[in-house]
C-alpha cells in the first residue's frame, strides 16, 4: 500500500487504480494455507510471527472485486496457536491438523470447522505424544 501499514492488503480493481486498504493477516511463516472447495477463497492459519505462535484464521476472497481479507470468528473447540499445522478444505469443511505448539509439543489433534456454522470441533482421542518425521 502506497499509505498503508505492513497488515493492510491493497487491491485495485480492473475499472480503478484507487487503493483499497483493508485488514489481513500479520506477517507471519510456518502457517497453513489451502484453497476453499468451489468457493473462491484462499485460507490462512496459524503459523508464527515475531511475536510466537498463531492460532488466527483468515481468508482471501478472490471472488470479490476487489479481493479483500477477512478474520473468521469462530466458536467450539478451536486449535490453539499452532506453528507448522497443515489444514485442507472439503465441501464446507476445513480441517487443521498437526503442528507445533507455543509450548514446544506436537499436536495429534484433529480439528475441524464447519465453514457454514463457524463452529470448531475437535476428536477427543489425542494422545499427546505426537513427535516429528525424520
Amino acid at each position: 500500500c502506497p499509505t498503508g501499514t505492513d497488515t493492510d492488503w491493497c487491491s485495485a480493481t480492473d475499472s480503478s487504480i484507487e487503493w483499497v486498504a483493508t485488514p489481513a493477516p500479520e506477517p507471519r511463516y510456518a502457517h497453513a494455507s489451502a484453497i476453499g472447495d468451489g468457493d473462491g477463497r484462499f485460507y490462512v492459519f496459524g503459523g508464527a510471527s515475531s511475536s510466537g505462535a498463531l492460532a488466527d484464521l483468515w481468508y482471501l476472497g478472490t471472488q470479490a472485486s476487489p479481493a479483500a481479507w477477512t478474520r473468521i470468528d469462530a466458536t467450539g473447540s478451536s486449535p490453539p496457536a499452532l506453528s507448522a499445522p497443515r489444514i485442507a478444505v472439503a465441501g464446507s469443511t476445513l480441517f487443521a491438523f498437526g503442528g507445533k505448539g507455543a509450548d514446544g509439543a506436537y499436536s495429534d489433534t484433529l480439528y475441524e470447522l464447519d465453514l457454514e456454522s463457524l463452529v470448531w470441533t475437535s476428536d477427543a482421542q489425542s494422545t499427546g505424544k505426537a513427535k516429528p518425521m525424520g
